[in-house]
């Protein structure tokens, strides 16, 4: 139905989207689901710890960033709606496999449009041939943006802190913590993750939030795309911000 190869440095994630049928929830009869499942290529060493943590929060961004809106799933209430399975391969893993592979779903599923469908005298649901399908209204984008935190110590028990995006996965082992953000295409955020390292300052975070918002003007700027949509282009750009630097008090 839809699908996206993504490049960030070295780091090549496949994105692709198939929809199946299946019955509503009963606290939710007017809505379809979606399904993330996030692989790693078989010769990785990322534990598979690591992709159903990735799986569940894509799908969590997608649902509380409104990138998909679960009632526009609906064939008919209360009998039957659309799944999205949204499948996330990382055929090659040098670092920032969170921003490639999130932008990677969202780019696959500006491409889906849902079949038109009708339901026969046994509640079947069969495809109408000769009617055009209807394109997947994605209601807003998703913006990712990984920092690495560096410090360099100064003489007298300082530092100097650095925020470095798009780290490959060197990188990624010698800074002192990493953080994600993630704003929609409003710059409004819809997650802030931090998986361990060392404690930081509320005013780095907030460095953080700032580029994140900031590469989402960008990417807007570098595509034209205004209130439009998302890209279906996931490659990082030079104009990205890269590095910020503060001094630690």
């Amino acid at each position: 139905a839809g699908s996206a190869l993504v490049s960030l440095g070295a780091t090549r994630v496949l994105a692709s989207i198939s929809l199946q049928v299946g019955v509503p929830d009963l606290a939710a009869p007017a809505d379809g689901d979606v399904e993330v499942a996030v692989k790693f290529a078989p010769f990785s060493k990322q534990p598979a710890e690591r992709a159903t943590a990735l799986s569940e929060t894509f799908r969590d961004l997608l649902l509380r960033g409104r990138v998909v809106s679960l009632p526009d799933l609906c064939i008919e209430e209360r009998r039957c709606a659309w799944k999205l399975c949204v499948a996330v391969l990382v055929l090659n893993d040098d670092g920032g496999v969170f921003d490639a592979g999130l932008v990677a779903a969202v780019a696959a599923l500006s491409g889906v449009s849902l079949p038109a469908t009708m339901l026969d005298d046994e509640g079947v649901v069969k495809l109408v041939r000769g009617q055009p399908s209807v394109r997947l209204p994605l209601r807003t984008s998703l913006v990712p943006l990984t920092c690495g935190v560096a410090v360099q110590r100064s003489g007298g028990g300082g530092g100097e802190v650095a925020l470095l995006a798009d780290l490959n996965s060197a990188e990624e082992g010698l800074v002192a913590a990493a953080i994600t953000v993630v704003s929609d295409g409003d710059g409004k955020i819809c997650g802030v993750f931090k998986p361990g390292g060392r404690a930081v300052a509320q005013t780095v975070v907030e460095e953080c939030i700032a580029l994140c918002v900031e590469r989402g003007g960008l990417l807007k700027l570098a595509a034209g795309l205004g209130a439009d949509g998302p890209t279906a282009e996931g490659k990082a750009g030079s104009d990205s911000p890269a590095k910020k630097k503060r001094r630690k008090k």
